[in-house]
């Protein structure tokens, strides 16, 4: 299963009698390897003391677990519109991606213990997803999440088409009402959105109803909600002890921050802090003689470590 480089009719071969095994274990997590079992990652070698034949017997029935759930990957358009399912199907399941000249396939099979997940790679012809060799694909998927071009062009990212893209998982027995009806509404939004861009091309926005006009507002807020804006800061970050200085028309409010953390979205910021004071409310001297004890206790608690 590796290259033949080197090898010549008639040389001396040893049978091991032992199965193609690979490195199994927590050793493995986090590792990248290849079809052999080989770290291709750069980190180093492998410890090899628990393997695996990659040919073993199919899970018993009772070992496999049935239950339908979903895999939260943190990506909102995904799991929203384009649910990944966790489960275990006796025929080919997964997850579909294109991006750019390839589709990438995600298998899923669960077991109580555990569960092992297959990424591959299928060549779309021309980036059409009409061509009979992925359209087939798509039968045997439980999801299929397509990126657009035009979406990456605007530099919104990740670029999932919500339209295209669609998921066996989003049900409403499955994700609930509320779930499936939001999908449902956000899909039917951008879906007339798309069926309005060629009149807004040709006549202009001002040319439509008062109502397309909401629904185009309402779409475009949507792409920028489940994407990111280029060079956007990221959704959730830590916030340090600090300054936060806010502009309030033409004044600045400055306040101490004691740590906590920021969501940043793409037309507000929430902050949330341990504790905040203004500015003006802070009395420099006592500051100062906090600041003093706190220097004072660290100085004794360094002594106390080198002693």
């Amino acid at each position: 299963m590796s290259a033949t480089d080197g090898l010549t009719r008639g040389m001396e071969l040893i049978d091991t009698g032992a199965p193609l095994s690979v490195p199994v274990g927590g050793a493995t997590l986090g590792r990248i390897f290849n079809v052999l079992g080989e770290p291709v990652d750069d980190l180093g070698p492998v410890d090899t003391r628990a393997t695996s034949p990659i040919h073993r017997s199919a899970p018993a029935l009772y070992s496999l677990d049935t239950k339908l759930s979903i895999f939260e990957t943190g990506i909102k358009v995904v799991d929203l519109l384009a649910l990944i399912a966790v489960e275990e199907k006796s025929d080919y399941s997964g997850e579909l991606e294109w991006y750019r000249n390839g589709l990438f396939t995600r298998k899923n099979t669960s077991t109580k213990e555990g569960s092992i997940t297959s990424i591959q790679a299928v060549y779309v012809p021309a980036d059409d997803l009409t061509d009979p060799a992925p359209a087939t694909t798509f039968a045997h998927l439980d999801a299929t999440t397509v990126l657009s071009r035009g979406l990456a062009a605007k530099g919104i990212y990740p670029a999932v088409d919500p339209l295209d893209s669609t998921s066996t998982m989003l049900q409403p027995q499955i994700v609930g009402e509320e779930h499936y009806e939001t999908a449902q509404r956000v899909k039917q939004t951008l879906q007339r959105y798309k069926e309005l861009q060629d009149i807004i091309a040709i006549l202009g926005l001002d040319e439509l109803s008062e109502e397309d006009r909401l629904t185009v507002a309402r779409a475009r807020k949507l792409n920028w909600t489940i994407g990111v804006l280029p060079n956007h800061a990221p959704i959730a970050t830590a916030v340090d002890i600090g300054i936060l200085r806010i502009r309030l028309n033409d004044q600045w409010l400055t306040m101490a921050l004691m740590g906590g953390f920021a969501r940043i979205g793409n037309n507000e910021i929430t902050v949330l802090v341990n504790d905040a004071e203004k500015g003006s409310d802070i009395d420099p001297q006592e500051a100062q003689q906090t600041l003093e004890i706190a220097e004072a206790n660290l100085r004794k608690t360094e002594q106390e470590t080198n002693n």
